[in-house]
C-alpha cells in the first residue's frame, strides 16, 4: 500500500538491509515513523531476510502472529474462567471480526498483531502466577517476571500496551476474583494488588514518555489551532460510541476516517448520555454480573491512549485501534447473552444458534473487507465511497494512479484533495511531482513552493523542487534545494545523487564524487549511486576504483542494460575482453537496441577474430 508501507518496509533502507548489526542498532535507537517500537522493526527485517520484497511472505507473518494471538486469547479466558465454549466464541470473534482486517492485512500495522501476541502471552503467564500463588506452590514469581518480560516486549512492539497494568487489575476483580479473597477489606485488597503491579506501571510510564518524545519529534502529534482541547474532549464520547457501533455493525469500514473538527452539540450530548447510561447499568448490575465491569472498563481503558485526548495524526477514529479494546465488548457478549437467555427454555440451542450466526456474519463481512485491501486504488476508492469528503483518500488514490502512469486522473484526485483542504502540504507536493513528469515545470514549482510554505521541513519536497529547477536550467536554485533536502534528511540518497549529477555535468568532479560516496554510504545497495560514482571516478582518472562500482551496480540491478554496458566498457578498457563480451551480450539480451553494447561487442569479436 502507498499508506505507510513505504516508510515501514519498501522504501526503508534499514529494513532493506535486513537483520544486521547496523540495522539492529538503528531499530533500538530510532524514532522513525514517530514511534519507538524496535521489535516491530526487527520483525520487518527478519521478513526482508526471509521473503525479500515478496508481499505474500510479509502478509503470512502477520497472519501467523494474529492466529497465535487468537489462540493465546482463548487460553487466557479458558484458564481464568473454566468456560471453554464461551472462551472459544470470544477468541473466534477476535480472530475473524471485520474491524481487525486492517491490523492483519496492512503490512505497516505489524505492530498491532505483534504487540497483541505479547499482550496475551503476558496475560497467560500472569494467570499462571496467580494460580500458583493460590496453590502455594514454589516459585510463583517466575511466572510473574516472565509476564513482566512479555509486557516489556509488547511495549517494544507498540506502546498502546501502557494500559496493560490496569487490565491486570480488572482481571483480578473478574474472573480471577482476587479482591477481598483473604477475608480482608476490599480497599486493603486493592492496595495490595496495586502494589503488585508497580513494575508494570513503571514500565508503562517509561514507554509513554519515550513514545511522547518520539511522536513529538516525528511530527505525529497534531498541534494545530483547530484541534483545541474543547474539540478533543467533544470528540472523545462520540469516538467511543462510533467504536461501539462498528463492533456491533461492522459495515462501511474505511482505512481513514477524517476528523470533522466540529461536532453538533446534540450529537455530543447524546453520545455522552449513552456512555453514562451504559456505565450506570454496569455499576447497577456489577454485583450480580461482575464480568460487566471487566468487559466495559477493558473497552474504555484500553482505548484511552488513542481516543484523541492527545491527537496523533488527523484521523477521528481508526479500525486498528480496536484490536485489543474490542475484547472487552466481546466479553460482555459471550458471558452476557448466555446469562440473559438462561431464563428461557431451550436456552442452550438459542445461544448456540446465535453464536454460530454471529460468527458466520462476521466471517462473511471480513471476507468482503479483505477485498478492499487488494491494492491502494481499491482501498482508497472504497474509502471515498464510505465518505466522499476525504482529503487523504483523494491524495492516496492520486498517488496510486500516478504510480500506474495515469497522470491526468491523478491530477484530478489531487485537485479534489486541495479543494477539500487547501492546507495539506502533501497534496501540493504530489501534484507538483506529476506536473514535473508532464514537463509543466513552472506550475510544478508553484505547487512545490506553496506546499513548502505549509511544511518547510519536508525533505522530499525540496528534492522535487531541486529536480524541477534542474530540468528548467536554474542550477543554482537546484543546488540550493537539493542541499536543503540532504540536510533535512541525510538518508535521502536521491538528493546526494542528483547533486552529484549536477556537479559532474558541470565539470566539478571532486564534489560530485563526494556526493555519490555519501549516497552509497547511506545505502550500500543503491545501484544508481554506484553506477554514477563509477562514471565520475572514470572521468577523474581513477579507473581501478571505478571498475568495482560498475560491477556492483550491475550486480545490484542485473536487469539494467545500461549498467551492464558501462561495466563491459570499463572491462574492455582494462583489457579484459572475455568478461566484457559476456556483459555486452547480457546488455543486448536486455535491450537489443543498445547501440553502444552492439558496437562494443562487434569491436571485441572482430578483434578476437583478427588475433586468431
Amino acid at each position: 500500500m502507498n499508506f505507510d508501507d513505504g516508510t515501514y518496509v519498501v522504501e526503508n533502507i534499514h529494513i532493506q538491509s535486513g537483520l544486521t548489526w547496523s540495522s539492529l542498532k538503528w531499530a533500538f535507537t530510532t524514532g522513525h515513523a514517530a514511534n519507538w517500537h524496535p521489535l516491530t522493526w526487527l520483525s520487518h527485517m527478519v521478513d526482508r531476510n526471509v521473503f525479500g520484497l515478496a508481499a505474500w511472505g510479509h502478509h503470512l507473518s502477520s497472519l501467523i502472529l494474529h492466529i497465535t494471538a487468537t489462540i493465546l486469547l482463548f487460553a487466557c479466558f479458558r484458564d481464568a474462567t473454566g468456560a471453554t465454549l464461551r472462551s472459544f466464541v470470544l477468541a473466534a470473534l477476535f480472530g475473524i471480526h471485520p474491524l481487525h482486517v486492517e491490523s492483519v492485512a496492512w503490512v505497516a500495522e505489524r505492530k498491532d498483531v505483534l504487540s497483541g501476541l505479547f499482550w496475551f502471552a503476558a496475560l497467560n503467564l500472569y494467570i499462571q502466577y496467580v494460580r500458583r500463588c493460590e496453590d502455594r506452590r514454589k516459585a510463583p514469581f517466575l511466572f510473574y517476571w516472565l509476564s513482566f518480560v512479555c509486557f516489556l516486549l509488547g511495549l517494544m512492539s507498540k506502546p498502546m500496551l501502557v494500559t496493560f497494568p490496569l487490565v491486570l487489575l480488572l482481571f483480578d476483580y473478574w474472573p480471577l476474583r482476587r479482591f477481598n479473597k483473604n477475608g480482608k477489606g476490599v480497599l486493603t485488597s486493592a492496595t495490595r494488588l496495586l502494589k503488585e503491579k508497580i513494575p508494570f506501571l513503571l514500565g508503562a510510564v517509561a514507554s509513554g514518555l519515550i513514545t511522547f518524545i518520539a511522536q513529538l519529534r516525528g511530527g505525529a502529534m497534531v498541534i494545530e489551532e483547530r484541534f483545541t482541547w474543547p474539540i478533543r474532549l467533544a470528540n472523545m464520547p462520540i469516538s467511543y460510541c462510533r467504536y461501539l457501533a462498528k463492533i456491533f455493525y461492522p459495515v462501511n469500514l474505511s482505512a481513514y476516517y477524517p476528523h470533522p473538527v466540529f461536532w453538533p452539540p446534540v450529537e455530543i450530548t447524546a453520545a455522552t448520555s449513552a456512555l453514562v447510561a451504559v456505565s450506570a447499568m454496569v455499576i447497577l448490575f456489577t454485583r450480580r454480573y461482575p464480568f460487566l465491569v471487566t468487559g466495559w472498563l477493558w473497552f474504555v481503558v484500553t482505548l484511552l491512549p488513542v481516543i484523541g485526548l492527545i491527537q496523533v495524526g488527523t484521523q477521528a477514529i481508526a479500525d486498528r485501534y480496536t484490536y485489543i479494546p474490542s475484547i472487552g465488548i466481546f466479553v460482555i457478549i459471550c458471558w452476557g447473552v448466555p446469562e440473559v437467555v438462561s431464563h428461557f427454555s431451550g436456552s442452550r440451542l438459542t445461544v448456540g444458534s446465535a453464536a454460530a450466526s454471529m460468527l458466520l456474519l462476521c466471517g462473511w463481512q471480513t471476507h468482503k473487507q479483505i477485498g478492499y485491501w487488494k491494492n491502494s486504488e481499491t482501498l482508497f476508492r472504497h474509502a471515498l465511497s464510505v465518505q466522499s469528503d476525504n482529503t487523504l483518500a483523494h491524495l492516496n488514490l492520486g498517488v496510486a494512479l500516478q504510480t500506474e502512469g495515469r497522470l491526468d486522473e491523478a491530477i484530478k484526485q489531487y485537485d479534489a484533495a486541495i479543494a477539500l483542504n487547501p492546507n495539506v502540504a502533501a497534496c501540493y507536493f504530489s501534484r507538483g511531482g506529476v506536473l514535473i513528469e508532464l514537463g509543466r515545470l513552472n506550475e510544478a514549482i508553484t505547487d512545490l513552493e506553496t506546499g513548502l510554505r505549509i511544511a518547510p521541513r519536508d525533505a522530499k519536497a525540496h528534492l522535487l523542487l531541486g529536480n524541477a529547477s534542474q530540468r528548467k536550467g536554474d542550477l543554482q536554485d537546484a543546488i540550493r534545494e537539493l542541499q536543503a533536502a540532504a540536510t533535512l534528511d541525510p538518508e535521502l540518497v536521491e538528493a546526494h545523487n542528483n547533486l552529484g549529477l549536477i556537479f559532474r555535468q558541470n565539470g566539478l568532479l571532486k564534489p560530485a564524487i563526494e556526493q555519490y560516496r555519501q549516497a552509497i554510504a547511506v545505502n550500500p545497495n543503491y545501484a544508481d549511486g554506484h553506477n554514477n560514482l563509477g562514471i565520475a571516478l572514470l572521468m577523474d582518472g581513477q579507473s581501478a576504483e571505478a571498475i568495482s562500482h560498475f560491477a556492483r551496480a550491475a550486480q545490484l540491478n542485473p536487469n539494467s542494460s545500461g549498467y551492464r554496458c558501462n561495466y563491459a566498457a570499463i572491462l574492455e578498457e582494462n583489457h579484459r575482453p572475455d568478461e566484457a563480451i559476456v556483459q555486452y551480450k547480457a546488455a543486448l539480451g536486455l535491450d537489443p537496441n543498445n547501440v553502444k553494447a552492439r558496437q562494443g561487442l562487434s569491436r571485441l569479436e572482430s578483434g578476437q577474430s583478427q588475433s586468431r
